[in-house]
């Protein structure tokens, strides 16, 4: 079984991670992850979007920048403090929230057009939880579009 990074875990991370990371996020995703992402999101102008453990937030700022509606929600409060610094310098409307992905509370039921786990649904400690409540504030015909790694490189230790 692969281990669940815990949020003190990504607190403890979550300075190194950001610079990895930065505005575009790492090489992988850059090159092979998000052009697909953005293939098949299509045009997200207006589209009310949440993203699921945005991490810093580059993903979120990306969707903004394409006039997305964003709102991003991440378990660690110092991946996020990032986030937050960088739409305070640089405002494009991004609503960042704490929040386990298990328990979107706070946010109303069918009122998302597009929820979005980018590199982060295999991190998440109770996925099925998290699935549930992404399937609770989609709009009908809403879509949930994610990303994860691949078992080649996953660390199988405990």
């Amino acid at each position: 079984m692969v281990k669940k990074l815990q949020k003190a875990e990504w607190d403890k991370v979550a300075e190194w991670w950001d610079t990895e990371a930065g505005d575009v996020g790492v090489w992988h995703q850059q090159k092979d992850i998000d052009p697909v992402i953005f293939k098949i999101l299509g045009d997200v102008k207006n589209k009310i979007v949440i993203e699921i453990g945005c991490g810093n937030g580059y993903f979120s700022r990306l969707l903004a920048k394409k006039e997305a509606q964003v709102t991003a929600i991440d378990l660690s409060c110092k991946l996020l403090e990032f986030a937050i610094a960088r739409e305070k310098a640089n405002p494009l409307g991004i609503k960042y929230l704490t929040r386990d992905a298990g328990n979107l509370h706070g946010l109303k039921s069918r009122s998302f057009d597009i929820a979005l786990a980018n590199m982060s649904l295999m991190d998440i400690a109770d996925a099925r939880r998290a699935i549930k409540e992404v399937s609770r504030v989609l709009r009908r015909g809403g879509r949930f579009i994610f990303s994860i790694t691949h078992p080649a490189f996953c660390d199988f230790r405990q």
